[in-house]
């Protein structure tokens, strides 16, 4: 008789209940996965208004205290912003539209929008890593999307995209319109679906309309797909050039705004030459992926991937692009996000954090995604020399190269913990009703010049109430200019 090894009677467990060890796994990383989605949703809540929050609102309500029709009023004031400040003409009638609502309904607004900005995030991870050809593509996805997520708000959190009304409309909006069209391109794509693959560039054209960022980022991934085909297969398929094209006509609208060429003479008297800009973001991108290598677990992460890939068994795809024209290509598309916030603001290497996030957290996705296609080409090229007896010893020098790295340069934070504890602590309920509460003062204050003593409590991914001690300074203008007064201050105390 046949001795039980032991594997059998785990398999008879197995059997017994139902449900296997890999579906065991599916099941926690999903609720991995839902838990960190709706806790990023739920957080909208606490959500209050800020700085340029105040001069939208301004604008719109005399939008609706004018006596002309409201539809009418708000078209003009588009085109006039487009016209005299900026070409983001999607993001301008998201924001003329939305900001004649309560605030309750702007949190629903947030929330739905990181919601399903999370929700497409995965979705788009998940049509590549088909297109990979794993066999177990859905573990795959949630693996490669906790880690986006992880790794992408490591070094500068979604404070400005996810709990910002006016950052939330300009960049999170489109954002999510972008990658909403990004999958159902690459569906299309995989399905060789002509008519899903247009739909999916349609949608593109809204991101366009934002932030001249994501006109460069979804360019470069329509762009991208037209090449890595020409050199599979040495010919330009029609559809996809048409869809890039509608993309770029998304950014092209964007980019030729007289706006912007108004908004630039006016906040820049001294402007930087091409050279200076191309230099300040070539050296951003250089800083951008030196902040990876010292603040994140990307880099180690990365090479596990490679490392495990290089042994996992995946369904045959095409791999006759060397990984280095991947790597390379990253480099280029965090280079091109930069180039136009460079060329529009005239900046050095300071960066707003809204500008910042979408960039390393495009970054993030695009490194993984590269270090996943090296392990399936190292697979492919030189799999006979991966031997399941060198496993150990290549696993030892990965995990000495993560504590050099470690020891060297530091583990960076991890944010996504410290959400959740500042969440369930409550001090981003506490963040919100302080915003309030000094806002309420103003708002009741007879003053002309308002001084409002009031403790207010602070973090780093919940935005609360801007206001400094003294009045020049931007925010305190705005919210002086909503509530008619010459004068707004906080002077913090301590409880």
């Amino acid at each position: 008789m046949k001795k039980d090894n032991g594997n059998n009677s785990f398999k008879a467990i197995d059997n017994d209940i139902g449900i296997s060890k890999d579906r065991v796994i599916d099941i926690v990383l999903a609720v991995v996965c839902i838990i960190i989605v709706l806790l990023l949703s739920y957080a909208a809540k606490y959500t209050t208004f800020n700085t340029d929050d105040f001069s939208f609102k301004l604008m719109v309500r005399d939008i609706h205290q004018s006596n002309e029709n409201i539809v009418i009023a708000t078209i003009k004031k588009i085109h006039t912003f487009y016209m005299t400040w900026q070409g983001t003409w999607f993001s301008n009638l998201v924001m003329f539209t939305l900001f004649g609502f309560s605030l309750r309904i702007l949190h629903l607004v947030v929330a739905g929008t990181v919601l399903l900005l999370l929700l497409f995030i995965f979705l788009s991870i998940r049509e590549v890593i088909i297109i990979f050809g794993f066999q177990h593509y859905n573990r795959m996805s949630m693996i490669t999307f906790l880690l986006v997520i992880f790794t992408g708000m490591n070094i500068v959190t979604p404070r400005d995209n996810f709990y910002w009304i006016d950052g939330c409309m300009v960049y999170t909006i489109p954002l999510l319109f972008g990658l909403v069209g990004t999958s159902v391109y690459l569906y299309g794509l995989r399905i060789k679906s002509r008519s899903r693959m247009i739909l999916g560039s349609l949608c593109c054209v809204l991101a366009c309309g934002g932030s001249l960022i994501m006109g460069a980022l979804f360019n470069t991934i329509f762009l991208s797909v037209i090449i890595i085909n020409y050199v599979l297969n040495k010919k330009v398929v029609k559809v996809q050039a048409i869809s890039f094209g509608i993309v770029f006509l998304g950014a092209i609208i964007n980019v030729i705004a007289p706006g912007n060429y108004i908004r630039q003479g006016i906040e820049s008297s001294d402007r930087a030459s091409l050279f200076t800009i191309l230099f300040y973001s070539m050296e951003f991108t250089a800083q951008t992926f030196w902040n990876y290598l010292k603040s994140s677990y990307l880099p180690a992460i990365c090479l596990i991937l490679i490392f495990v890939l290089a042994h996992k068994s995946v369904n045959k795809i095409d791999v006759r692009i060397n990984p280095i024209c991947f790597f390379v290509g990253i480099i280029f598309m965090v280079f091109i996000m930069y180039f136009p916030y460079a060329l529009g603001y005239n900046t050095d290497l300071y960066v707003v954090e809204r500008v910042a996030w979408v960039i390393y957290l495009m970054a993030s996705i695009g490194t993984i995604f590269a270090s996943i296609y090296t392990g399936i080409w190292l697979r492919h090229h030189f799999g006979s020399e991966f031997s399941s007896k060198e496993i150990p010893s290549k696993a030892l020098a990965i995990i000495s190269l993560l504590l050099i790295n470690i020891a060297i340069v530091g583990s960076g934070t991890m944010q996504i913990p410290t959400f959740i504890s500042e969440l369930v602590s409550g001090k981003y309920k506490a963040i919100y009703t302080d915003s309030r509460e000094i806002e309420g003062l103003i708002e009741c204050c007879e003053d002309d010049d308002v001084t409002i003593w009031h403790h207010l409590d602070h973090s780093n991914i919940m935005r609360g109430i801007c206001l400094m001690d003294y009045p020049e300074y931007m925010g305190n203008s705005m919210i002086a200019n909503y509530y008619n007064k010459n004068s707004v201050i906080l002077i913090e105390t301590d409880n």
